[in-house]
């Protein structure tokens, strides 16, 4: 559990049986996933900390009352993360959304403007991209729903935002995804990030060199190389490095 769904947890179990929440009511119970799939109610945070889960498989990062919520901090945050070219189609098939090629052209077009230095803005109005109800379906499936490729088996049905530092219960916020979108959709933006093959940080290296490996992914992937690393590795070859691209949907804060 990171950022700061660990500051809300902590309030909402100090609070238990004393703060009603909007769409969830009072709240009583406080659960988790166990390893077996199956919700267990917790009495503390530090319990919490022992269920051993398949955390990144979840879109709910806790479930109030039975009911799987995704926690996001106040103001800038990213209601999804890492999402490369070629998950786009299979989210465009599943979700029977017209003019696929169209709309990976659009984007095909924008990071390479980015990687040639001919757009400084790294952030994509979606509006640019998609159709309002596109992107809305979108957005929902991968904020409550599932991945590119499967759905998870935890979804949620609602997102609670909270400050950092939550002072009382009217910090906490819960939405439906349609409250949601409505209230953010004007701050959410498509954001170009790239990493590179053959840079220092080992974790980062490999997920580059993954997301290079894919087909579907070529279009983002370049020989020349773009911006710096903080350091270049040792023992991977000069002429091998690669620029590489994925997008993170943004709020802006």
């Amino acid at each position: 559990m990171a950022g700061n769904e660990v500051t809300v947890v902590e309030y909402l179990f100090n609070r238990l049986n004393q703060i009603d929440l909007k769409h969830i009511g009072k709240l009583n119970k406080i659960g988790n996933p166990s390893k077996s799939g199956k919700i267990k109610n917790l009495n503390s945070y530090k319990e919490l900390k022992s269920v051993k889960t398949e955390a990144s498989l979840k879109k709910a990062d806790i479930y109030l009352n039975e009911v799987g919520v995704s926690i996001k901090q106040e103001g800038g945050n990213f209601p999804y993360n890492r999402l490369q070219r070629e998950g786009i189609n299979p989210i465009l098939e599943k979700l029977n959304i017209n003019n696929k090629d169209k709309i990976l052209n659009k984007l095909d077009k924008e990071v390479l403007k980015y990687h040639q230095r001919e757009r400084e803005d790294r952030n994509i109005k979606w509006s640019d991209i998609f159709e309002l109800k596109d992107f809305y379906n979108i957005l929902e499936y991968l904020m409550m729903t599932g991945y590119p490729k499967k759905e998870s088996k935890y979804k949620a049905e609602f997102i609670l935002e909270a400050p950092k530092k939550i002072k009382d219960d009217k910090n906490i916020k819960v939405y439906t995804f349609n409250e949601y979108f409505n209230e953010f959709k004007d701050k959410i933006v498509l954001s170009i990030r790239r990493q590179w093959v053959g840079q220092k940080s080992n974790s980062e290296h490999k997920r580059a060199l993954g997301l290079s490996k894919k087909k579907d992914n070529e279009p983002w992937v370049f020989k020349s190389i773009v911006g710096q690393p903080s350091g270049w590795r040792d023992d991977f070859p000069e002429d091998e490095r690669k620029t590489v691209y994925f997008l993170m949907i943004e709020k802006l804060a």
